[in-house]
């Protein structure tokens, strides 16, 4: 009876948290998404494809400047305690890490301006303006990061809602009012990460968790923990960011723009697993490393359990959208509807996949991470190439889909190499 009472109240604190989350991470995506009817009245197709470019540019960008850094902090979080080592000292390297990368890429922009130029449908000054971006996001994630593992979930979610709540303030006031082009959904990007950026340095030094010192040995331990994620990590963005361009080069920016318009709204399913994970991971790392043969059984059940709830949601979503793409988006988009299935489908398997990648980074097997992101890579270049030459537009949706299932299987099967659990075998273990 006391177990039951203790699973109960586990359960519980899970679904709150996962509420909060869900709720700040609902802020996070759903404003943005109420942009959807003011973006696609005010902007042509050819714009909203410009907008997709940057955007998918910044998302690859994001991540190299990040060089899995975040993800080696927050693991090493959980090291606070162990002799001579010394958090505070470690973030700083890990922050630093990501100043010199963000200088570094601003040199190559510099050197290669009259390429740049050339290849993308993007002013320079905004080309210079992404590293930059990327940088604030990178030092004010760390915060945010840190709150979820120490079961805070009310500044985060404060955080993550004043953040976008400014951005798309001042998108809609640019475009609307001020007749701004897709530069205004950019520039109220810049505004409110330069923001927050400031927010989130004085956070970092209130809680004395970054003091200045450089320590050879934390960068080289971050940099062995972070680039295999970095190259996981920046697997799936660059996924995100293919399509576009194949789009782009053999359909059209217009459709480009429809396309993303489509690809937005589906990632509302990655939202949700997304909050689910943020408030999951935490008990899961404490859990992991006492889990009984009994306890491995209940975990894989409720895996599974969850498996069948996000593609349940995903058929309902799927009957949904058309509905929903008729009141939410002008004339000139709804032709995103023909790409919804194939997107649905994509980010229900991203969504399974958030949930086994965990076996991976626990054992701190990161390396794998970076051969499954070069494998899907090249899948996503094969396949957007040949699928798009077969069935048009809607091949690179197709694409999208077959690279988030491979990756889904391909990381747990490893997660199972990494960390064994009875997958087939749970009912016998309760």
């Amino acid at each position: 009876m006391t177990q039951e009472i203790k699973n109960f109240s586990m359960f519980k604190n899970l679904m709150k948290s996962t509420s909060i989350y869900a709720g700040g991470s609902l802020i996070n995506r759903a404003i943005p998404f109420v942009l959807l009817p003011v973006l696609t009245r005010f902007l042509s197709p050819e714009d909203y494809g410009v907008l997709a470019i940057f955007m998918a540019v910044f998302g690859v960008m994001q991540i190299l400047v990040a060089m899995g850094t975040i993800d080696a902090i927050v693991r090493a979080y959980f090291d606070i305690g162990k002799e001579g080592f010394d958090f505070a000292k470690y973030v700083f390297n890990g922050l630093t890490i990501n100043l010199v990368i963000c200088v570094g890429i601003l040199g190559v922009l510099y050197l290669g301006k009259p390429y740049f130029v050339r290849v993308m449908p993007i002013p320079f000054f905004y080309q210079v303006l992404i590293p930059l971006l990327s940088l604030c996001v990178a030092v004010y994630t760390v915060p945010t990061k840190l709150w979820v593992f120490r079961k805070k979930p009310v500044p985060y979610t404060l955080f993550n809602a004043g953040n976008v709540m400014l951005e798309v303030l001042l998108a809609a006031v640019l475009i609307v009012f001020m007749h701004f082009d897709w530069r205004g959904r950019v520039l109220g990007i810049a505004i409110s990460r330069f923001v927050f950026l400031g927010v989130g340095i004085y956070f970092l030094l209130r809680y004395g968790f970054c003091r200045p010192s450089f320590n050879k040995k934390y960068i080289k331990s971050i940099l062995h923990f972070g680039f295999p994620v970095t190259l996981h990590s920046a697997g799936f963005v660059i996924i995100a960011a293919i399509d576009r361009f194949f789009l782009n080069k053999f359909i059209g920016l217009s459709v480009t723009g429809i396309y993303s318009v489509s690809y937005s709204l589906c990632a509302l399913i990655g939202f949700l697993t997304g909050a689910f994970n943020a408030a999951w991971a935490p008990i899961f790392y404490e859990k992991l490393g006492s889990l009984s043969r009994a306890g491995k059984a209940k975990l894989v059940q409720f895996t599974y359990a969850y498996f069948f709830l996000v593609l349940a949601g995903t058929i309902l979503f799927i009957f949904l959208v058309p509905g929903i793409l008729n009141i939410l988006v002008g004339e000139k988009f709804l032709g995103a509807r023909a790409f919804v299935f194939w997107l649905a489908l994509g980010f229900a398997f991203h969504g399974m996949y958030t949930l086994v990648v965990s076996y991976i980074f626990y054992e701190k097997k990161t390396t794998i991470l970076g051969k499954v992101a070069f494998f899907t890579v090249l899948l996503s270049f094969v396949s957007n190439y040949v699928l798009i030459k077969v069935n048009g537009a809607v091949g690179v949706a197709q694409a999208t889909c077959l690279v988030f299932f491979s990756r889904f299987l391909l990381v747990w099967y490893f997660g199972n190499k990494v960390y064994p659990m009875p997958w087939f075998s749970f009912a016998k273990g309760t």
